[in-house]
């Protein structure tokens, strides 16, 4: 049996009383969330209370396959109840038709749609580096060109002439997949629209990498990382803490309390510590970043509020200076840092346990049955094992003193 929706006359009067709703959140407590009223007068009309007191006036349709969609027609009060029932009535005549005239059809227009509706509003933790990658790589491009109608071949030789690197290239091509979806579901007044990004586009080889820092690697890396800047400390942190290269890179200072890394949880696959006790070592870096006005970052960018962006060309700088004093060193990325405290992890003695190593760097442990009915976190352990990766790095750079006793030697008797 389907709900029946309770329907309002709308009045200034009426619309005065009404509230957002509610729900109980994880906590047990009362939490205002938005709440949808009906017009009486004419189907499909929708008020929308937000939680802030906001209200928006929306329509509600349906697609030929009947699946339904609302569309924004204005604000209330600004478009009063007369102009929101003429608005609903007149898009209800033609909703594709109408919809059409609305929707952003150019690259450009479509790419700002979904930078300010999917990276800003969605709160996406990457969202500064894929509206960065937007600007530099696409926009410029395509600008003029109606979205639907890129190509694929044009994508490919865009992608093949510009951009050098394969990981950067599949990354920027995953960006245009998400866009190209993102108008599918959202944008296109056709609902025929196919993405050009089929499978086998992607260069960059995916089979599993194995290069981990040796000791002697690692201590060439801490001296060059010294004289690196933001990008230096940066990759210090990351070989301390084995986070992900985007979670240590939008580090705020609000993150920080007490010595703690409180990591933002964010929906999605990759699973990360919910906390991280900073050793020392870890603890000094971060707090020795200069303060940005108005930047929440810790590893701030050179230019604008966001956080460091320049990872290409400073990791090529990274394995030049470090090649002077190693000139036969292997080539290395970021990520491998991850790899190598991992791997650090299971030479430490005491041993470390596994679940232990495996949850400080994010990682499930155990069967999908035993992840549902075991849900403890590993915080004071996941701390431990990471103050004695920092402690195990620090000998290294900074070897301690020989244990040795220089043994007096007896003169010889004159005679």
């Amino acid at each position: 049996m389907s709900r029946s929706i309770k329907r309002i006359n709308f009045t200034d009067s009426r619309i005065d009383k009404l509230e957002p709703g509610t729900k109980k959140g994880q906590d047990g407590a009362p939490v205002i969330v938005a709440k949808d009223y009906y017009d009486d007068r004419v189907r499909g009309l929708i008020l929308r209370i937000n939680p802030e007191g906001s209200m928006t006036w929306r329509v509600m349709w349906y697609l030929s396959n009947g699946q339904t969609r609302i569309t924004k027609l204005g604000r209330y009060p600004v478009m009063g109840i007369t102009q929101a029932r003429d608005a609903a009535i007149d898009f209800l005549r033609d909703p594709q038709k109408a919809m059409a005239a609305d929707i952003p059809s150019l690259f450009q227009d479509v790419a700002e749609t979904f930078i300010e509706k999917h990276i800003k509003e969605g709160g996406l933790l990457t969202g500064d580096v894929m509206e960065q990658r937007i600007r530099k790589h696409l926009i410029p491009a395509f600008k003029d060109q109606e979205f639907a109608l890129v190509r694929r071949a044009a994508l490919v030789k865009h992608l093949d002439d510009t951009i050098d690197s394969p990981s950067m290239r599949d990354a920027i091509l995953t960006i245009f997949r998400t866009m190209a979806n993102y108008y599918a579901l959202n944008l296109d007044p056709t609902e025929n629209y196919v993405s050009p990004v089929i499978k086998g586009m992607s260069k960059y080889d995916k089979r599993a990498r194995t290069r981990v820092l040796t000791n002697e690697e690692i201590v060439v890396f801490w001296r060059v990382t010294a004289e690196m800047g933001t990008f230096g400390a940066l990759c210090r942190v990351l070989l301390l803490t084995s986070q992900r290269r985007e979670k240590a890179n939008t580090l705020q200072r609000e993150h920080l309390r007490a010595g703690v890394w409180h990591l933002p949880v964010v929906e999605g696959p990759k699973g990360h510590p919910a906390e991280i006790k900073l050793p020392p070592l870890a603890l000094d870096i971060v707090e020795a970043q200069p303060r940005i006005h108005k930047c929440p970052y810790v590893f701030a960018a050179d230019r604008g509020k966001g956080p460091f962006n320049a990872w290409g060309q400073m990791t090529e700088l990274l394995q030049k200076k470090m090649r002077e004093s190693l000139p036969h060193m292997r080539p290395f990325v970021t990520h491998d840092l991850r790899r190598t405290f991992r791997t650090i992890l299971d030479q430490l003695q005491p041993a470390i346990p596994f679940e232990v190593k495996e949850y400080s760097i994010g990682h499930a442990v155990g069967s999908k049955v035993s992840r549902t009915y075991s849900h403890y976190d590993f915080l004071p352990e996941i701390s431990n094992a990471v103050a004695a990766l920092s402690s195990h790095v620090s000998n290294l750079v900074n070897p301690p003193p020989a244990n040795i006793i220089p043994l007096k030697t007896k003169r010889s008797r004159q005679n």
